[in-house]
């Protein structure tokens, strides 16, 4: 879809029509016809039209040119009435169609310089995204192991349990639970966030209390192992 730039100059709406038009037809309006070029100019010359072909109301003097390559086309030239009553000139017109030629290939290789970082964001995305799953699926794994072993020594006819150690048992079993729940809701909040199915709301929040919610959620041996200064006029975050 044909789109101004932010900062384009105000223009009068059949400018703004005729240069859709060019946009979405890859033809040039105003330039000399095959007849009208003089000899030894460029055989490149792009499928030109006059103004009322494309829909002015009448003839007019500026010049639209197709911003375009053999694989997209960028946008439009938009030259204003030349001064006097001569028009531009064949040479005038042929600096235009080269800064034309020009401005293409440079607005195509931006294009391919941001196709390259999409390309080279998504293959980070899938090589992140591949590490998470082997660490999620160790995390899953260990608690299961570690549940399946305590209830399977539990079930041992041959051990006799005292209700001390039971519990015990039962209580680590009961650890490495809240660990596999913890697991599988991260799993499901990055299942919603590439499902889109919602989004997160920026706020701002203070350091200290992110911490504090990072530090709860570690296992109760292991939070004595962390220890944390934070300035008093330390600024909230968002």
């Amino acid at each position: 879809a044909f789109t101004w730039p932010e900062g384009t100059p105000a223009l009068d709406a059949e400018t703004l029509t005729l240069a859709a038009w060019v946009h979405r037809q890859s033809k040039a309006i105003g330039l000399a016809s095959p007849v009208e070029r003089t000899e030894g100019q460029s055989r490149d010359w792009p499928v030109t039209v006059n103004h009322q072909e494309a829909g002015a109301a009448e003839e007019r003097r500026d010049l639209f040119i197709p911003l375009q390559t053999p694989t997209r086309q960028s946008g439009v030239l938009y030259v204003g009435p030349a001064y006097g009553t001569a028009g531009h000139s064949p040479h005038d017109v042929g600096l235009l169609l080269a800064l034309a030629n020009q401005t293409s290939i440079f607005l195509e290789r931006k294009h391919l310089q941001a196709v390259a970082l999409k390309a080279e964001a998504l293959r980070e995305a899938d090589r992140l995204k591949s590490t998470f799953m082997s660490a999620v699926s160790h995390e899953l794994k260990t608690p299961l192991a570690s549940i399946t072993a305590t209830v399977s020594n539990l079930l041992e006819e041959d051990v006799a349990w005292d209700r001390e150690e039971t519990r015990r048992e039962l209580q680590a079993a009961q650890h490495d639970l809240d660990r596999l729940d913890e697991n599988i809701t991260e799993l499901l909040d990055i299942s919603r966030l590439e499902a889109e199915a919602w989004q997160p709301t920026l706020d701002w929040c203070e350091v200290g209390e992110i911490l504090s919610v990072a530090l709860f959620r570690l296992p109760p041996d292991q939070r004595e192992r962390v220890s944390h200064l934070l300035s008093a006029d330390l600024p909230a975050i968002k």
